[in-house]
């Protein structure tokens, strides 16, 4: 027999519904969360191992709360604020949408690091509005990270915001941090930026350096310099663009900086 009560928030619980599964039977799984039916409302799914043994079989049971959607809505439910999650983590990204007379509906998620103003950076698009995305969490830090999530119907829309900001910990650094005892520092110049970054490297001794721009998955976009050696101070421009001279996404990129046998990362924002 399962019994639901929900609380106010203040300690005050007050009954709701009660059901029964088939005897005999135990429960084996028990999920609340996912909106199966889209009228905003959180559904449940219960296992249930039922009959005896050895013909006893598990049995899947949904109770859906079954009101019917007014208007279109989209709440988040994971991250909602203060939680901190690490970089290249693989979290679930959870919302419950409303969506009137259940009609075709998709969702688009996007990221901020600098508030709930943004800039957006997209985390994907087209989702199926089914209340989960799995979410390969970006190599970045930030303690002002918001998401954006957006619903779309044929001929309407909607979008909420996480309501208080959370942060992503950079502790899995693909290089070594820039210390003040390093032979390196590094200067970026707007950052984030939209048009063109300035980029000036100063070391204590003479050497040879190369500087590469990776985007988020790794993969190499634009080469800034290819083992150049530098009279301790050296300048470059970069516009945004990849080795072909095409404009890349805006986003989140990473500078690697190679010299004296060590590597070095600068964050960059691209916001055009």
């Amino acid at each position: 027999t399962f019994t639901l009560w929900l609380g106010d928030g203040s300690g005050n619980w007050y009954f709701e519904t009660q059901f029964t599964t088939p005897s005999p039977g135990y429960c084996e799984a028990f999920r609340v969360g996912n909106d199966i039916d889209n009228n905003g409302y959180p559904d449940i799914i219960l296992v249930a191992d039922e009959g005896s043994w050895p013909s006893d079989k598990n049995h899947l049971h949904c109770f859906k709360e079954n009101s019917s959607a007014q208007l279109l809505i989209i709440k988040p439910i994971y991250p909602r604020g203060n939680e901190n999650i690490r970089e290249l983590s693989i979290r679930n990204i959870k919302w419950i949408s409303a969506v009137p007379n259940n009609e075709p509906s998709y969702v688009k998620l996007e990221l901020s690091l600098t508030g709930d103003n943004g800039p957006w950076f997209l985390i994907s698009d087209s989702l199926p509005n089914n209340g989960t995305y799995q979410w390969n969490v970006p190599e970045t830090s930030s303690t002002n990270c918001f998401i954006k999530y957006s619903v779309f119907t044929t001929d309407n829309s909607i979008t909420a915001i996480t309501p208080a900001a959370f942060t992503i910990l950079g502790v899995s650094d693909i290089n070594n941090k820039i210390n003040p005892q390093d032979n390196i520092s590094i200067f970026t110049n707007p950052n984030p930026f939209s048009q063109e970054i300035k980029i000036k490297i100063n070391l204590k001794s003479k050497g040879k350096i190369n500087a590469y721009i990776y985007n988020l998955k790794g993969q190499k976009v634009k080469t800034l310099a290819n083992n150049i050696f530098v009279n301790k101070t050296h300048s470059f421009n970069w516009e945004g663009t990849n080795e072909f001279g095409a404009e890349i996404k805006k986003g989140i990129y990473l500078m690697i900086i190679e010299h004296d046998k060590k590597n070095y990362q600068k964050k960059i924002v691209f916001t055009k």
